[in-house]
């Protein structure tokens, strides 16, 4: 009998060990279709010039979790959220460098307006010290009333406030990455519940 034990002992001990070296093999090849999707979609960043910033980080979490949903178990669900943390701070560090690039004034100017169209009348307008000339030479072709700032935390893109500070509109880079990436969480969170409740 002690002999049998021991069998199924060792029978389990091999089952787990296997189950181990298949779960951390699928988890070390969803983190490198991760990185891979991750580089691509960077490149892709570079390249396109007027596109929305939300969305390439949402197209580029929305393909890590088609990837991801089927290829991982219940045990490792939770790992799921660390592994898309990683390609989402590429992106992030890539689109916070994205003053150095040539083809920053035309999407500064494009945050700007989108900004503008949101407060009328006079505004008061935050942007890092090297966007300020910029700033002032859209200002003057609007022929707008507005006051502008130095505002050395931001990466890129403008925060607009009202004379009387009642209302702040920020369309910064930090702000749309804000934004995105708290729908990726929603959207990793969502697929999370639902394999959870399928399982």
């Amino acid at each position: 009998m002690q002999e049998t034990q021991e069998g199924l002992l060792d029978d389990m001990e091999r089952e787990v060990l296997q189950e181990k070296e298949r779960l951390e093999a699928a988890t070390k090849k969803q983190i490198e279709d991760i990185k891979a999707a991750s580089e691509k979609e960077v490149k892709r960043l570079r390249e396109e010039v007027l596109k929305s910033v939300d969305e390439q980080l949402k197209l580029e979490c929305t393909r890590s979790l088609a990837r991801a949903e089927q290829e991982v178990k219940n045990s490792i669900l939770l790992k799921k959220q660390g592994i898309i943390e990683g390609p989402l701070k590429e992106v992030e560090d890539t689109v916070l460098k994205v003053r150095e690039e040539q083809f920053y004034p035309v999407l500064f100017k494009q945050m700007l307006l989108e900004a503008l169209k949101e407060l009328e009348g006079e505004a008061i307008i935050k942007v890092h010290p090297s966007d300020k000339a910029l700033c002032q030479e859209i200002i003057r072709e609007l022929g707008r009333n507005c006051r502008i700032e130095d505002l050395k935390d931001i990466s890129g893109g403008v925060i607009l406030t009202s004379p009387d500070g009642r209302v702040t509109i920020h369309n910064s880079l930090q702000s749309r990455i804000k934004n995105a990436r708290k729908k990726a969480m929603e959207e990793v969170a969502r697929v999370l519940f639902e394999e959870t409740t399928v399982a």
